[in-house]
């Protein structure tokens, strides 16, 4: 269970991507979690346009199901037209049943079917988003398009999958969160002067930090990059001295227990001397019906610092 059995590597969003290895026993850990997270059973089928080459596809679309012991339908590439023929392909027991992916192909393929005069006449019981923010609005209407069932948000990274996801029959109750923990998860609000950190208050937000057997233990490689990386990775946050991987997002925890992200620690704009989270203003930005897509980010200014 403690061997390397993936190598993976980061997207490098914030600096040079990094070479995540995967221990056979969280490889295995994490899919079954996924499974059951999702009550997958045996008769489930899923029907995967993922690329394997990310842990999203890998871990939610192929292991999840063979958890469980259940069924996938590979397609040889994305089509939202060859999505939907396979959604009805072959007799009802054999034909898909969920499907994980990326909001650009949920909406690529809500639009596609939408154009049917009728519904198609699928047998999905449940989609599970991640990867990115899908949105409230564009959740709803997608599960409006099929038949109502339930659109499950999650949140995972190459680090650990998965971090967070919404029960399996969650009914878009908590707009912007990414569900319940699945791991030690923490909020870490202020860095102390002596290398402390002070946990955040519910609905406070700070730095998502994550521990447990399904987390990555570090970063590859025996160079000075990889030192730092995983220097500045990781923090003892636990009184026994346990190590929690530092996210680099941000996010806070609701009164249930819901977990929402608000940004990244990194990309935080400094406006008259204020942190503002470009997620934020995004997120105000995407609820207009006119815009289709909207990016924030910081401008140096003499008299502010920063603007937007």
């Amino acid at each position: 269970p403690d061997s390397v059995a993936l190598l993976l590597r980061t997207s490098g969003t914030t600096s040079l991507p990094k070479i995540v290895p995967l221990t056979l026993g969280s490889i295995v850990r994490n899919a079954t979690i996924l499974a059951n997270e999702l009550g997958l059973t045996p008769s489930d089928v899923a029907l995967n346009a993922m690329p394997l080459f990310h842990i999203g596809g890998l871990s939610a679309s192929i292991l999840a199901p063979l958890a469980t012991g259940g069924s996938v339908v590979c397609l040889p590439s994305f089509r939202p037209e060859t999505f939907c023929d396979a959604l009805v392909a072959g007799p009802v027991p054999s034909r898909p049943t969920w499907y994980s992916s990326v909001p650009t192909i949920h909406l690529a393929v809500m639009r596609h079917a939408s154009t049917f005069r009728r519904m198609i006449p699928h047998s999905l019981r449940l989609i599970r988003s991640g990867a990115a923010d899908l949105g409230h609005s564009k959740a709803l209407e997608m599960r409006r398009v099929w038949g109502g069932i339930p659109v499950v948000p999650s949140y995972s990274m190459t680090e650990c999958m998965p971090i967070a996801q919404c029960p399996p029959d969650y009914e878009l109750g908590k707009p912007g969160t990414v569900g319940r923990p699945l791991t030690s998860l923490r909020i870490i609000r202020h860095e102390e002067p002596g290398g402390g950190f002070r946990e955040a208050p519910v609905g406070v937000a700070g730095e998502i930090c994550i521990a447990g057997p399904n987390v990555m233990a570090g970063y590859a490689g025996s160079g000075r990059a990889a030192r730092e990386a995983n220097e500045s990775a990781f923090a003892a946050l636990a009184p026994d001295g346990r190590r929690f991987f530092r996210t680099g997002d941000l996010g806070y925890l609701d009164s249930d227990g819901y977990l929402y992200l608000t940004g990244r620690a990194k990309e935080l704009i400094k406006v008259s001397g204020e942190q503002v989270s470009p997620y934020e203003v995004e997120a105000v930005l995407g609820r207009h019906r006119d815009v289709h897509l909207s990016l924030a980010y910081g401008i140096p200014d003499e008299i502010r610092g920063e603007v937007t």
